[in-house]
């Protein structure tokens, strides 16, 4: 097999990864990576964990409907705000901006 072939074969597992769960089992780890580095809580991380599957699906999800980038990842910035601000408002945590700031970085990684 030539070089090129295997490198070909090695992307296209690694694509498969990130598409499936792999994608987001990393986009999790890397939200609440940051939402940590942050100074949050482990409540905090963990609501930053759940909060990343849905922002992560959303953002998949357009990806895949050809729309601009700039729109997909407004979209999934809002998905995340959403779902941190109800967090907040159901009584969850008092402030909304270290689980944001870790689910951001997903958008901008």
């Amino acid at each position: 097999m030539h070089w090129i072939e295997k490198v070909d074969c090695y992307l296209e597992k690694e694509h498969f990864w990130k598409q499936g769960i792999g994608g987001y089992i990393l986009n999790a780890m890397v939200a609440t990576v940051f939402t940590s580095f942050f100074g949050g809580s482990l409540y905090e991380i963990a609501i930053s964990f759940l909060c990343c599957i849905p922002t992560t699906y959303v953002v998949k999800y357009f990806e895949q409907k050809w729309l601009n980038t700039f729109v997909v990842y407004v979209l999934g910035s809002m998905v995340c705000a959403v779902l941190a601000q109800g967090c907040v408002y159901l009584g969850g945590v008092d402030i909304a901006d270290k689980i944001n700031m870790g689910n951001i970085m997903l958008l901008i990684s």
